[in-house]
C-alpha cells in the first residue's frame, strides 16, 4: 500500500513537471530572438498588441506568426519575448520575398515579384501605407452590412466543367480556415460581417476547433499578400485578412456517425472591415430566404470552390472553381430534405480540404449558399458517386437564431 502511495505521488509529480515544462517551452519570436510559448494573457506587449482594434498590416503578421499553440481565446498561447524586452517591444514580422515591404517603391513593372494573376485593366488602388514599425492605424473608410450586398462579384465567373483556377477577385465570400500548427483543413463562406457559415465536422474536427479565418486569400504560397498585373500597366497588391474566431457554434444535432446536420457556424471575434483596398475581393453570399431545391433538374449546374486536394497534391495552392450537376436525391439516396447531392462525374468532385465551403447556385445574378459541402466518397471524383452537401435552407431557423442571439449579447455587452 505504502508503495503504491509513492508511486501514485511520483506520478502526479512528474506530470506536474511535465505541465510546468509544456508551460515554459522555448520558441522564437518572429524576428529571431528567444521566447517562451505562455498563454497570451500572461505576455503584456502581445496582449496589448491583441486589443489594438486597426492594426497595421505590419502588426497583423507579426501577431499571426508569434501563435505558437492552443485552440481556443482563452487557451492561445503565443510566443513571448523577453521580459527585458517589454519596455522597447516593437512587432517586426518576418519579411518574406514576395512581401509588399520586401518591395522598394521604385521597382519597375518588369522586376516586381511573383504575378498570381491577369486580369483586364482598371483603376489602379494605392496599397495602404506601412512603416517598418508602427505605420498609421486606419480606421474602415466603410463599414459595410455585408448581407446587404451579397452574392455579387466584381469578376464575372466563367465556369468550365472540369476544374480550374478562378479569377483573384472570384468568389470574394470564400474563407480558408486555419488550425492550430498552420493547418489549412477547411472552408467556408462569409454570410455577415460577424459570421462565416462552414460545416459541423470542420469545427470537430482531428484538427480540433479553426482559430482563424482567411478572407481575400487566393494563393497560398504567397501568404500574406498576393499580387495583381493589370493589361495596361500596373501592379496591386491584395493582403489576405486573417480574422480570429472568437467561438464556434456545431449544429447541436450534427451525428458524424449518421452524416446527417453537418453545418456549422463561426463568430468572428470582430466585425470585418471593408476599405477601398479590400472591397472587390471581401463580400458576402447570400442565404437562401426561399427552397431553391423545386427548381432544381438535370440541367441545374451548382459552383463549388476552395482549395482542397487536385490529382497532384493533397492541398491546391490557389483558389479553384468547379461546375458540378445537380443529382436527384433518388439517384443519391440520401435524406431528400437536409442534403443536397452533386457531381459523380470522373475526374471532378470537391475532395479533402474543400468541406465547409459552399454550393453555390446563381439565381437572378446573384450567388446563393444553398448547400454547405459534407461529404463524399472515399475517392473524390469516383464516377457515379455524388458528393453530399447540407441544404442550407432547412437550417435557416438555426442559423438566423443562432446570429441573433450572439449579436445581441455582443451589443447587450
Amino acid at each position: 500500500m505504502e508503495i503504491a502511495l509513492k508511486l501514485c505521488t511520483i506520478a502526479v509529480y512528474i506530470l506536474y513537471l511535465m505541465e510546468i515544462i509544456d508551460a515554459q517551452k522555448p520558441c522564437k519570436v518572429p524576428n529571431g530572438d528567444a521566447g517562451i510559448c505562455i498563454n497570451i494573457s500572461k505576455c503584456q506587449p502581445l496582449m496589448e498588441l491583441s486589443n489594438v482594434k486597426y492594426k497595421t498590416p505590419h502588426e497583423n503578421m507579426y501577431f499571426h506568426q508569434s501563435y505558437c499553440g492552443g485552440n481556443e481565446p482563452r487557451k492561445l498561447k503565443v510566443c513571448c519575448p523577453s521580459k527585458s524586452t517589454w519596455d522597447t517591444f516593437v512587432p517586426r514580422p518576418i519579411i518574406y520575398p514576395h512581401s509588399p515591404t520586401a518591395v522598394p517603391s521604385a521597382m519597375p513593372i518588369t522586376k516586381s515579384p511573383v504575378i498570381t494573376q491577369v486580369i483586364p485593366q482598371r483603376p489602379v488602388v494605392a496599397p495602404v501605407p506601412v512603416s517598418e514599425t508602427h505605420g498609421p492605424r486606419m480606421a474602415p473608410e466603410k463599414v459595410d452590412e455585408l448581407s446587404k450586398n451579397c452574392g455579387k462579384q466584381t469578376t464575372a465567373s466563367n465556369k468550365v466543367i472540369g476544374g480550374q483556377e478562378t479569377g483573384i477577385d472570384q468568389y470574394p465570400w470564400m474563407a480558408l480556415l486555419e488550425y492550430a500548427g498552420n493547418e489549412l483543413a477547411c472552408g467556408g463562406s462569409l454570410i455577415s460581417s460577424r459570421f462565416v457559415l462552414t460545416a459541423a465536422h470542420c469545427i470537430i474536427s482531428q484538427y480540433g476547433s479553426p482559430i482563424f479565418a482567411r478572407l481575400a486569400e487566393f494563393n497560398i504560397t504567397s501568404y500574406p499578400t498576393d499580387y495583381v498585373y493589370y493589361d495596361g500597366g500596373g501592379i496591386e497588391n491584395i493582403t489576405v485578412q486573417m480574422v480570429r474566431i472568437k467561438k464556434t457554434y456545431p449544429h447541436p444535432q450534427f451525428s458524424r456517425s449518421q452524416k446527417v446536420n453537418d453545418v456549422g457556424l463561426l463568430e468572428l471575434m470582430e466585425n470585418v472591415v471593408i476599405t477601398k483596398q479590400n472591397e472587390d475581393f471581401i463580400k458576402a453570399i447570400c442565404l437562401p430566404e426561399r427552397n431553391f431545391l423545386p427548381d432544381f433538374d438535370a440541367l441545374t449546374n451548382f459552383t463549388i470552390a476552395g482549395w482542397g486536394g487536385t490529382a497532384n497534391a493533397v492541398h491546391s495552392e490557389v483558389k479553384q472553381e468547379l461546375s458540378i450537376p445537380y443529382v436527384p436525391w433518388d439517384r443519391c439516396r440520401k435524406n431528400p430534405d437536409t442534403q443536397i447531392c452533386a457531381g459523380g462525374i470522373k475526374g471532378q468532385d470537391s475532395c479533402p480540404g474543400d468541406s465547409g465551403g459552399p454550393l453555390m447556385y446563381e439565381y437572378d445574378k446573384k450567388f446563393y449558399v444553398v448547400g454547405v459541402i459534407s461529404y463524399g466518397h472515399r475517392k473524390c471524383g469516383t464516377e457515379g458517386e455524388p458528393a453530399v452537401h447540407t441544404n442550407v435552407y432547412e437550417y435557416m431557423t438555426w442559423i438566423k437564431e443562432t446570429m441573433r442571439i450572439k449579436l445581441n449579447d455582443h451589443r447587450s455587452g
